[in-house]
């Protein structure tokens, strides 16, 4: 729809405020090859620092009664703390192939121990446990790629 009509806009305005609220969005846009529209709603939480609500522009799209897709369940989060990468890079949970995993779930560790490998630039580096506990659950396998922050096991 190159040169849309006024009531190909509200038509367009009309489908991007149901999938909003279908799927709880918070912004929405739709783009032509010299025109945009976008779509913002505006929360209670889009105040400033002095409690007032932002000066921003925002287009609020129409509230309809569409029934809203079902949310996917959360995963639930396994009991502990988690013990995440501090960087990007493939983990590894043996020393080297065919050897026995570091850790597997339910083996006590000690704080120091090491849990894994991450190869980061051809070089391993070692994970170790931060404190000691049992491991409750192993979230990445054996060559995963990890990113920094992504847990990799929870320890309980």
């Amino acid at each position: 729809m190159h040169n849309p009509t006024v009531d190909d806009v509200r038509e367009k305005i009309t489908e991007l405020a149901d999938l909003m609220d279908a799927y709880q969005l918070t912004k929405a846009k739709w783009c032509g090859p010299d025109w945009k529209i976008a779509f913002e709603r505006a929360d209670d939480e889009d105040e400033d620092e002095d409690g007032e609500e932002s000066a921003a522009p925002v287009a609020v799209a129409p509230r309809r009664s569409v029934a809203p897709r079902p949310k996917a369940a959360e995963p639930e989060r396994p009991v502990g703390f988690p013990i995440s990468s501090p960087m990007m890079g493939i983990f590894y949970l043996t020393p080297s192939p065919g050897n026995p995993p570091f850790v597997k779930e339910g083996q006590t560790v000690e704080a120091g121990q090491v849990i894994g490998l991450i190869e980061a630039m051809k070089v391993f580096n070692e994970l170790t446990a931060p404190s000691a506990g049992t491991v409750v659950k192993l979230v990445k396998a054996n060559g995963d790629l990890v990113q920094p922050g992504e847990p990799i096991m929870f320890i309980g």
